[in-house]
């Protein structure tokens, strides 16, 4: 019997060959080949056509466009978001990696390669969060990591711009239960500290292996998020005191005794050894290895 699975477009304006690389329930993602630049480029299709679905996609690429950053994917056009026969398309950076949720899978990753995706991240909200943009849903499966070690956020389909009239979803409870900060899953006014909370439990995944929270169901889970003491990083995995501390400061229910901001989260990061992922190395400073210099030096 023959199949009946759809057949991927043949092109898409003038993006060329174009390979399916996964679907879901909102449509399709593609890469495909820009002739003119010799270029892969990634391509997501939405296959739902309701206004409000054409809608958030319309400014999930609006989004996109306002942030220019290494560490978020960049979107070059959206294509037949108006009346048009065709399913509307973003054309985006194309970028060769693996979702975070995916390599878990295969077990939890070194404490020096978290550090890494927490500040990469970071440095890319601090951009989002400067353009009064938050992103709502960060999660493993929204970070792509390259063998390398570059890391790319995904998805601001459910962001929100902090001063709009009109939430760019119309609804008021959105992003990933297992991930959500306490005011996001009760429904009360989010900002950047949200997405903070958000990459600390995506942090304590990467550490440990496992989520920090997990119940029969979404709600229970919601609840837990803003009832239930983050589990202690040391029952599963030998770490760092100074790694788990910011974990856990990320991760605090009250968004006051979190970090206030990206800034003030990568410096701490920054502060650590380099051994764990930090800026400080041992060898000292320019400065520091001069003045250990010059009393050496007026004895001659």
């Amino acid at each position: 019997m023959p199949s009946t699975a759809p057949q991927p477009p043949q092109s898409f304006g003038r993006y060329r060959d174009p390979v399916m690389l996964g679907s879901g329930g909102m449509g399709s993602v593609y890469r495909a080949t820009d002739p003119s630049l010799d270029r892969f480029v990634a391509i997501k299709v939405l296959t739902h056509r309701e206004p409000r679905y054409v809608e958030r996609f319309r400014r999930e690429a609006q989004v996109l466009a306002k942030i220019m950053h290494p560490s978020i994917i960049q979107i070059y056009e959206i294509v037949g978001t108006d009346e048009d026969e065709h399913d509307p398309y973003i054309v985006m950076e194309y970028f060769d990696g693996q979702p975070l949720d995916v390599l878990l899978k295969q077990g939890p990753l070194a404490s020096v390669q978290v550090v890494s995706v927490v500040r990469q991240c970071a440095d890319g909200l601090r951009r989002a969060h400067a353009n009064n943009i938050v992103h709502r849903d960060i999660k493993p499966g929204n970070i792509m990591m390259s063998a390398a070690g570059e890391v790319k956020i995904l998805d601001f389909g459910v962001a929100k711009l902090r001063d709009a009239k009109k939430d760019l979803t119309g609804e008021a409870v959105l992003g990933t239960p297992y991930c959500m900060s306490p005011e996001q899953a009760t429904g009360y006014a989010i900002d950047a500290r949200s997405d903070i909370y958000s990459l600390g439990i995506t942090a304590f995944q990467l550490l440990t292996g496992r989520k920090p929270f997990e119940a029969k169901s979404k709600v229970d889970v919601m609840l837990m998020q803003v009832k239930t003491p983050l589990p202690q990083i040391a029952q599963f995995v030998s770490c760092d005191e100074r790694v788990v501390g910011i974990v856990e400061k990320m991760c605090a229910k009250k968004p006051a005794e979190r970090y206030p901001s990206c800034d003030e989260l990568i410096a701490s990061i920054d502060a650590l050894p380099r051994a764990l992922g930090g800026r400080q190395g041992d060898k000292a400073a320019p400065s520091e290895e001069r003045t250990r210099l010059l009393p050496a030096a007026a004895q001659r």
